[in-house]
Formats: C-alpha cells, sequence, structure tokens
C-alpha cells in the first residue's frame, strides 16, 4: 500500500471517529437537557393547575431561561386539548403574558422548516391574536406544510381577513397533502361552512372536490345537498362514490332518482353501485323500491348485498346470494 493511500485510509478513520464522537456527544447532551426538563415539569404542572383553579390567583413569572420556556410550552399545550370556554381562555392568556407565545411566533421565521411546521402546529393549539399578523405572513412561508399549519391556525382564530387566502392555500395541496387540507377544512367547517361550498363550486382540483365531499357529507352539511348532486354525476369514481354516501348521511329525499340510475348504471365503478345502494336504504324512501330488487340480483355480489341491506331497511326481507370463495358454495346476504 503506497504511503498516499496510508494518509487516505488514516485521515478516513479520524473522520468517521470525529462524527461518531459528535454523535455520541449530542445525545449525551439532549439526556441531560431531557432529564432536567423532567425536574422541572411537575413544579411547572402545579403551578399551571394552581393558576387554572383560582380565577384570582396571580400570574406565575415567566419563565428565567430557555429549559424552563420549553417545559411551560409542553405543559400548556398539553392542557389546552383538553381544556374548553375559560378555562382555555385563561391559559392562553398566560402564554401570552408570560412570553411562551412570543417566543412561538419568533419560530415561525427560523431557518429550519422543521421548526416553523411545529411552531405553526403550536399556534394552532394556543389560539392567540398575537400571533394572528405572523400567520398570515407565514400563508405564503416556502414550505407547504408550514403554509397549511398557518392556515389551520388562523381557522381556528377565525380569521374572516384572510378567508380566502387560507381557502387558497389549503386548495393548491390537496392533491398532494390531502390530510392535512382535510384538517384545514375540517375547522373551516366549523367555523365558516359557507366556503366549503364555495370552494366545491370554484375549483378544478379533482382532490379537493373529493375532500369537501367527503367533509359535507359526514358532518351532514344540508345546506350543500345541491353540490353533492351534481359531483354524483361527475365522471370521477371516487368523487361520485363519496357524494353518493354523504347524500345518504344527510337523508337528502331530493336525490333518490340520482341515486337509483347510480345503481343501475353498469358502467360505473362498484364502490359507486354500492354507496348508491347503502344510501337508498339510509333515506328510507320507497320510490326505489324497483331499481334496489334488481340490483339484489346483479352478478356483482357487492353491488347484490349493499342492496339487499337497503331492502332490509325499506322494511323488505331479501336476500343476496355469493360465492363462497372456499367451499364453492353459495350463502345468503343477511
Amino acid at each position: 500500500m503506497s504511503d498516499a493511500s496510508v494518509v487516505a485510509t488514516l485521515v478516513l478513520i479520524i473522520a468517521i471517529a470525529v462524527l461518531v464522537l459528535l454523535i455520541l456527544a449530542q445525545q449525551i447532551v439532549h439526556r441531560i437537557k431531557r432529564r432536567a426538563r423532567l425536574v422541572l415539569r411537575p413544579a411547572c404542572e402545579l403551578a399551571v393547575a394552581e393558576y387554572l383553579a383560582d380565577e384570582n390567583a396571580s400570574v406565575p413569572p415567566p419563565p428565567r431561561n430557555n429549559r424552563e420556556h420549553v417545559v411551560l410550552r409542553q405543559v400548556a399545550l398539553a392542557a389546552l386539548i383538553e381544556l374548553r370556554g375559560r378555562e382555555r381562555a385563561r391559559l392562553t392568556e398566560l402564554l401570552e403574558r408570560t412570553g411562551v407565545v412570543a417566543r412561538t411566533v419568533e419560530e415561525l421565521a427560523a431557518r429550519r422548516r422543521t421548526r416553523r411546521r411545529r411552531a405553526a402546529d403550536m399556534l394552532a393549539e394556543m389560539r392567540s391574536d398575537q400571533s394572528r399578523s405572523a400567520l398570515v405572513a407565514a400563508l405564503d412561508d416556502l414550505d407547504a406544510a408550514t403554509r397549511l399549519g398557518c392556515a389551520r391556525a388562523l381557522v381556528e382564530l377565525g380569521d374572516d381577513d384572510s378567508a380566502d387566502h387560507i381557502v387558497e392555500v389549503a386548495a393548491a395541496e390537496a392533491d398532494t397533502s390531502p390530510g392535512a387540507v382535510g384538517d384545514v377544512f375540517l375547522g373551516i367547517a366549523a367555523w365558516k361552512p359557507s366556503l366549503l361550498g364555495e370552494a366545491m363550486s370554484s375549483t378544478s382540483s379533482r382532490g379537493l372536490r373529493r375532500i369537501l365531499a367527503s367533509i359535507i357529507g359526514e358532518l351532514r352539511i344540508s345546506d350543500h345537498t345541491a353540490l353533492l348532486r351534481v359531483a354524483l354525476t361527475d365522471t370521477d369514481d371516487e368523487l361520485a362514490a363519496r357524494s353518493a354516501r354523504g347524500l345518504g348521511l344527510i337523508g337528502d329525499d331530493g336525490s333518490v332518482e340520482a341515486l337509483t340510475q347510480a345503481l343501475g348504471d353498469a358502467r360505473r365503478e362498484r364502490r359507486v353501485r354500492t354507496a348508491a345502494a347503502t344510501s337508498l336504504g339510509w333515506i328510507g324512501d320507497r320510490r326505489a323500491l324497483a331499481s334496489l330488487r334488481t340490483a339484489a340480483s346483479s352478478p356483482d355480489w357487492a353491488v347484490a348485498a349493499a342492496s339487499a341491506d337497503a331492502l332490509v331497511l325499506l322494511g323488505e326481507e331479501r336476500g343476496a346470494t355469493r360465492p363462497d370463495t372456499e367451499g364453492g358454495l353459495t350463502v345468503a346476504a343477511a
């Protein structure tokens, strides 16, 4: 082995050793900090509990260092999830007066996107007016997850002035982050349900329309049944299936004809037809009997079973049959 190779090998070994030492050092520091926070936590929890229990109690002193700040924020966030009404408002006020909200707002401008995302999520739980302007500005953050976190935080604050911007931010990520977008629109449904209808009417995003159809149906927002009826006829089978289910959950008897058409349309995917049959059973309108009787004899067992179940809900004991894949026999679907 040449001298150059020996030197290169030694340099590589030293670099690896230094890297391992750095990792170990970081782990040790992390453990020390964690243990220190665990020591502080019981006293912090007691102080917060006493403050919330007595409306005349004085505000606990602000954190003296970063460690105390982190502990107070952790304790408060855990409590905020459970609190409602006056107690929640008092705890938010405590976070404002002790500087915790301000410190969290500063983290929205952090270089690391993970810190910005976490700050947005924490501010959504805190619901402090002190964070409003910073959250509005961060709706234009380069990171999509941070934008969505800020949108959700502003929904929790009920920020009317930025309502259109919130919807725009959420709609733009519907195809890539459906879960986070769903959280934003669930908040909007509780705050300003009319925005759901406006978004569904104006968007061309298939992903967003699916999300909105699900939310409208699951939350039984009857003001938007007309939008679900239109979506039921869409060529997107997933959207049509969600719309069919939503109409059934709402109990919209005005959609019986459209649902029977979907049930009888052999060009539709199974999920659309089964959703239509199930919803017809939930709605309970006997105008659907003929279509359900026909569908109960469908060669597609899932459609037949859903139709048979719907017939039972309409007062008819009608069973569908399906092949038993193990024994080759047929059994009745209850």
